[in-house]
């Protein structure tokens, strides 16, 4: 016969730590992440102060700064987007009222059809030389590759009165975002 097993005892002193191991060997290399930064845009602009049409493309190839890759100008009004993606757009145009009620309308056109959204106005209802300015900025998503942003004059004619040399008639600003 054996007797009950007694209460355990106090546990005793931490014993000193052992050396430190070898270095196992290196992982591998984890996939890349994506980029921070915006991978290609550009900002394309003009200082003409011709009379653009009713529905006329407008102009923007007095300069330009185009950073990274996908975005450029390819005509004197039309900038195109060579990867699909989306991207963060933005526009301004002014027209010189003639004295008395002018509207003063664009619209951005991708691949020839108006972006929805995108069509905007200022009416002038004053007989002062003023010179409206409009702008908008909107998220597009542009679907397949070379596909063209195009601004546009709205449905009346619009002129400029204008006389500072360098003064920006319009501009578009086009910086891909995902």
């Amino acid at each position: 016969m054996s007797g009950s097993t007694g209460a355990t005892g106090p546990t005793g002193v931490t014993g000193a730590t052992g050396p430190t191991g070898i270095q196992g060997i290196q992982g591998i290399t984890g996939a890349t992440g994506s980029s921070a930064i915006s991978t290609g845009g550009g900002y394309f602009f003009s200082t003409s102060t011709s009379t653009i049409a009713a529905n006329a493309n407008i102009p923007i190839n007095s300069g330009s700064t185009v950073y990274g890759a996908g975005v450029s100008l390819t005509s004197a009004t039309t900038v195109t987007v060579s990867t699909p993606g989306i991207y963060l757009v933005s526009y301004y145009f002014q027209g010189g009222a003639n004295g008395g009620n002018e509207v003063v309308s664009v619209r951005l056109l991708l691949n020839g059809t108006q972006v929805t959204g995108s069509f905007i106005q200022n009416v002038t209802t004053s007989t002062v030389v003023i010179e409206p300015a409009i702008s908008n900025t909107l998220l597009v998503n542009v679907a397949s590759a070379n596909s063209t942003l195009i601004l546009q004059n709205g449905p009346l004619g619009v002129g400029h009165v204008t006389t500072i040399a360098g003064t920006i008639t319009a501009s578009l600003n086009v910086v891909r975002i995902l």
